[in-house]
């Protein structure tokens, strides 16, 4: 309800299809942004490639990171490993201007690998909810 809302009211970025839920989680060294916490479940490689964007920018400005390291949660670090999903955001974000990293996996959220960790909002939301 709050991304809609949010939508309607704030309206998205020009060029970006959806919104989603950005959310800021302490970690022992560091913290780290997740996008998307839960506000879409069926995301497209687009969409990870935008929040990657997205995020980095958040990072740097709000949460003052010189150059944020952005990286795409999946299940090993390989750039072959993952679903159609992580394989094409990885193939996305690695053409972007960021501090693209790579794919990082669950363990490293934890242990300052990554500011800014991108997914869809199942795989987000099942993070968020965890913690």
């Amino acid at each position: 309800m709050v991304v809609a809302v949010s939508t309607v009211k704030l309206r998205r970025l020009q060029g970006l299809e959806r919104a989603g839920i950005a959310t800021v989680i302490p970690a022992p060294e560091n913290e780290f942004v997740m996008l998307d916490a839960g506000a879409n479940v069926d995301s497209k490689p687009l969409h990870l490639a935008h929040y990657a964007v997205m995020g980095s920018v958040y990072a740097r400005e709000v949460l003052k990171l010189k150059e944020p390291r952005v990286g795409v949660l999946s299940v090993g670090t390989e750039d072959v490993k993952g679903n159609e999903l992580t394989l094409e955001a990885f193939k996305l974000c690695r053409k972007l201007d960021l501090n693209f990293i790579g794919n990082v996996e669950g363990h490293d959220l934890f242990s300052n690998r990554v500011d800014v960790v991108v997914c869809d909002g199942f795989i987000g939301n099942i993070v968020f909810e965890d913690l």
